[in-house]
């Protein structure tokens, strides 16, 4: 095909040392030992959803949701082994999720993560990101949840695209369009990922509008494909031929609700009762802007973007504070269980290490994307990381938990992992780390006291709880 001109990117030879087959193997053994320890049986809140979903994909029945096709589709086979035997069907989901997850965070993440920032691989680094991955969140490895799934499509979805980039395949395009709706589909918030992917394709496969514009349609028309099911879910129930999913939550946006949630609720977990194993959801309630919200006429008023964005102009010191709590509190993976058998007030050390890990690896990424050596651009690295990372980004307004930041928390675990680490800047960095650590620690140990387990909309006075 003919060169059109573009940014140019690049991708070192793995080295002798890199092999592939080996850390896959063992990273399918280290997610399947976590799945077993986990022992995940009883399915609730998202995960359960989506296991039921998936049962209404086989029947050819799907309802009304909030939710895309995609990730119920991926859940089908399992489901079906599952109806027919329910001990065969849940250990077929736990070798499936083992083999899926290690292709994701063994082999793919760290492929990205070279053809981005130009390091050197190898066998024992490339299973530290799968280590830490299924220390720090062996729930979302163990349940039918859609985080990790939507990580891994979207890596591929950029992978590819970086490859077309290069090799000046439309065809690349056309799958990455595909891959990175079915991203989207199976979290929405991903649309801005989508978004963001879209223009980074466009700008960077070639140098003049005629050419550029046509890379985008064709990761548009590949995104149509992915979206043809959706569409037609659309129409059968919503009378709309729209490729989106439909979040409306009784005639409110789900993300203008988020953002009301977000005002009066730092974090929240679902915490399973060990003795009677009933599934509570509990919060951590941000007083100041439950005030806030009760003054400006509480949750019912003011779930829409319009009315948040007069409320954010008029106070945008309390919105950045509130924000920034958010932040600190999706760095806390104390919660990686997802559904937690032991109060978070009781992981304090599990806290500490966990933050000196990731705050550490934060610090390797921002070096990677400004300071580190390569043949990349700043820009790129920052815009390719920007891609990946839009999803935490867009999240801090709404109701935090911590498995929204699994991209970040990945990206970060990669840096650690491949990301030189220079003897002029580690003494630079641990004392950011340490000062992150402290900061974030100080904070959620404090907020994670006082528990609530009542909905959010009982924070103001007057309103249906």
């Amino acid at each position: 095909m003919t060169s059109l001109g573009t940014v140019p990117l690049y991708t070192p030879a793995a080295t002798r040392n890199d092999s592939r087959a080996l850390p896959f193997i063992v990273a399918a053994a280290i997610f399947f030992i976590a799945q077993l320890i986990i022992d995940a049986r009883d399915f609730t809140g998202d995960a359960g959803a989506y296991w039921a979903l998936s049962s209404a994909i086989i029947n050819g029945t799907f309802p009304q949701t909030i939710r895309g096709y995609a990730y119920p589709l991926l859940l089908t086979p399992f489901r079906l082994v599952f109806d027919q035997s329910q001990p065969a069907g849940l250990l077929s989901l736990k070798i499936g999720q083992s083999i899926g997850y290690a292709y994701t965070f063994s082999i793919l993440l760290p492929n990205l993560y070279r053809s981005i920032f130009g390091e050197k691989l190898s066998t024992a680094r490339r299973l530290i990101p799968p280590t830490l991955i299924a220390s720090v969140f062996p729930g979302l490895i163990s349940y039918p949840l859609s985080d990790a799934p939507s990580l891994g499509l979207m890596a591929l979805s950029v992978y590819i695209t970086v490859n077309s980039i290069r090799s000046k395949s439309l065809y690349g395009l056309f799958a990455a369009g595909l891959i990175c709706y079915l991203t989207y589909n199976i979290r929405t918030i991903y649309l801005f990922s989508f978004i963001a992917l879209a223009i980074v394709s466009a700008t960077f496969f070639a140098k003049d509008i005629q050419h550029r514009a046509f890379a985008l349609a064709t990761f548009l028309a590949g995104s149509l494909i992915g979206a043809l099911p959706q569409i037609a879910i659309n129409h059968t129930h919503h009378a709309t031929m729209s490729p989106l999913v439909v979040t409306d939550v009784r005639g409110a946006s789900l993300f203008a609700r988020q953002l009301t949630w977000g005002m009066v609720v730092d974090r929240y977990e679902t915490y399973i009762d060990p003795g009677t194993a009933k599934a509570t959801p509990t919060f951590y309630a941000n007083q100041r802007g439950a005030a806030l919200l009760e003054k400006n006429g509480g949750f019912v008023k003011n779930q829409s973007f319009t009315r948040m964005l007069a409320i954010m102009a008029k106070h945008p010191i309390t919105f950045f504070q509130i924000y920034l709590r958010h932040t600190a509190s999706a760095l806390d993976a104390r919660d990686g269980e997802v559904y937690t058998k032991q109060p978070s007030a009781e992981k304090n050390r599990r806290s500490i290490l966990f933050l000196i890990i990731v705050t550490f690896g934060i610090t390797q990424l921002g070096k990677a994307i400004f300071f580190a050596p390569s043949q990349q651009t700043v820009s790129a690295r920052a815009l390719y990381t920007l891609t990946l990372l839009a999803p935490c980004i867009a999240i801090i307004p709404g109701a935090i938990e911590t498995r929204f930041f699994l991209p970040l928390y990945c990206l970060a675990y990669c840096a650690l992992a491949f990301q030189e680490i220079s003897r002029r800047a580690f003494f630079i960095q641990l004392g950011l780390a340490a000062i992150l650590t402290a900061s974030i620690y100080s904070f959620v140990a404090d907020s994670v006291k006082s528990p609530i387990h009542s909905r959010p909309e009982s924070y103001i006075p007057g309103e249906p709880g």
